[in-house]
């Protein structure tokens, strides 16, 4: 369980906001054909004028923690208990604003908008 421990802390501390941004900013000023090309059909759109569109991509991801037993020794007698397991959603919208068909700037919500 330590070894799990430490795995995934090592992956989360390695996903930052920071790595998501710069990945984000590499699409900035390309084709929206090229930004669908890349992300694929957008889950959500909206068209606030007939020069600029939003186009939303949603990501979710399930985690399962998984629970714990130990065992307590109290001379000849032992007690085991057992935590359970859990799960943990997470979720990431991102945001492309697209003006006269190039990519101007981005947004995020969630809390899981990190990159490896």
């Amino acid at each position: 369980m330590k070894k799990f421990l430490c795995l995934l802390l090592f992956l989360t501390s390695c996903a930052t906001y920071e790595k998501y941004a710069r990945y984000l900013d590499g699409f900035i000023g390309i084709d929206k054909v090229e930004l669908i090309d890349a992300w694929g059909v957008p889950d959500k759109t909206y068209q606030l004028d007939k020069d600029t569109e939003y186009l939303t991509y949603k990501q979710s991801f399930q985690t399962y923690i998984p629970g714990n037993s130990y065992t307590n020794n109290y001379g000849t007698y032992s007690y085991t208990h057992h935590t359970p397991g859990y799960t943990v959603n997470e979720w990431c919208d991102t945001t492309f604003v697209v003006q006269k068909n190039k990519v101007t700037k981005w947004q995020t919500q969630g809390d899981s908008c990190v990159k490896y």
